[in-house]
Order: structure tokens, then sequence, then C-alpha cells
């Protein structure tokens, strides 16, 4: 006999279900609901973030292994120095990580990235 599981599981793969326990999560993950959304949206969806950095992206910057990514969204970076804000929030077990660069007067999400604590970097 099977028994009648609940649906949210099933849901949260499909739509905007942030942090919902589903089976369908991995331990690494990107956020591509948030992109291009400003600042103080991300803000309001998150909540004020527990870390915030900026980022000079330019040919000298050392950056951490979850971060490699943002020399794929600036491949100019090397010749031209690009400002980024990162925030950092913890939900439940996983980090959470925002980046923002600034688009035309405005601070907007450019990538995203989260992952469950039995990742190590």
């Amino acid at each position: 006999m099977v028994k009648n599981r609940p649906l949210l599981p099933i849901l949260a793969c499909g739509f905007f279900v942030l942090f919902a326990l589903s089976a369908c999560k991995k331990d690494i993950y990107t956020l591509d609901q948030l992109s291009g959304k400003s600042e103080s949206v991300v803000i309001l969806e998150l909540g004020r973030p527990e870390i915030q950095r900026e980022i000079k992206l330019n040919g000298n910057t050392r950056l951490h292994e979850y971060q490699f990514n943002l020399y794929k969204v600036f491949p100019d970076s090397d010749k031209k120095e690009v400002a980024i804000k990162e925030y950092q929030w913890k939900k439940d077990s996983d980090t959470v990580v925002v980046w923002f660069a600034e688009r035309e007067g405005a601070w907007t999400v450019v990538d995203t990235l989260g992952w469950s604590k039995t990742v190590k970097f």
C-alpha cells in the first residue's frame, strides 16, 4: 500500500520555495530566481545577510573556491577592475551566497550559490 505523501517536496523543484526540504535538493545549487533582482528585493526575501563583503575583482584578486565562477561572470576582470558585493546567509543547514554588481546605477544580482553543510570548500 502506498501512503499519501505531502506535495511540498514535489512542488519545491518547480516553484519558488527557497529553502524547502525536498528530495530534489542538491548539495551545491544556484538560486536562479534571484538573478537580476535588486539588493533591497533580495534582503526582503532572505532577510539581512550575516556576512557582507566587497570584492574588487581584477587580475590579482585571490578568490576562495566557492567564488571562482565570478571569473566566468566577469571574463574581462583581469583588464578592468569590477566592484562586487557578496552577501551570505545561513539558512537551516545551508550557506547561501549572492553576488551583486552595479549596473545602470543599481546593485543587482549577477550570481548565486548555495551549498549544504556536507560540502567543504
